[in-house]
């Protein structure tokens, strides 16, 4: 069977059924599989479901962890992995659970700071950071812009990668330093402005 939940839904119900009522208790091993993390994503509190002498069925609850995480739609797979008790009982075929598990987080936000705001060009320096209002489960890649109306690229050296800064998954900040270049001329004082150019990753 297939079903689709959003994380925030709190709990979904699985239901381990037989044909006929045994004379003793029927236990149901289950194996899970798919790419959403027990713990972190779901909690189940046992993998077996025993169906009492007498029952035809027997429920068991997975909990859904509504976590404040952007994430990519995710899958939880539940299968029967063995079941014992009446002698000759057996799974009805191969019947797996499908579960669709679904993100209600918003796509993270991005912002640009600088501090402090100004620098000398004799080996001062000043730390750009892009932060994100939420952490996201896959690596958000900022790309800056840099507006050089006074100063210029000679003026001030920076340690980013193509003019990028990538916060990791799970983390909400990523910095970069621009430092000043002391090139003995005399000059007025001068800005740079960065901005950001465009966002990608970050599950958006």
């Amino acid at each position: 069977s297939t079903s689709m939940v959003s994380e925030g839904d709190g709990t979904l119900t699985l239901t381990a059924t037989q044909s006929l009522a045994a004379g003793t208790a029927t236990v149901v091993n289950l194996s899970i599989s798919g790419n959403a993390t027990l713990s972190s994503d779901y909690t189940i509190p046992s993998l077996a479901i025993t169906i009492p002498a007498g029952s035809l069925s027997e429920n068991a609850t997975i909990t859904l962890v509504d976590d404040n995480v952007s994430e990519w739609t995710e899958m939880i797979v539940v299968d029967i992995d063995n079941v014992s008790g009446v002698s000759g009982v057996s799974e009805n075929g191969t019947q797996p659970a499908t579960i669709t598990l679904t993100d209600n987080d918003p796509v993270p936000e991005v912002s640009l700071s600088v501090s402090p705001s100004s620098l000398s060009e004799n080996g001062g320096s000043v730390t750009l950071t892009a932060s994100l209002d939420r952490v996201a489960s896959s690596a958000t890649v900022v790309s800056l812009s840099f507006d050089n109306s006074t100063a210029s690229i000679g003026d001030y050296v920076d340690n980013l990668s193509s003019s990028t800064l990538t916060i990791s998954a799970g983390s909400l900040s990523a910095n970069a330093t621009l430092t000043g270049v002391d090139d003995n001329v005399t000059e007025g004082t001068e800005t740079i402005k960065v901005d950001i150019s465009s966002v990608t990753g970050g599950n958006g």
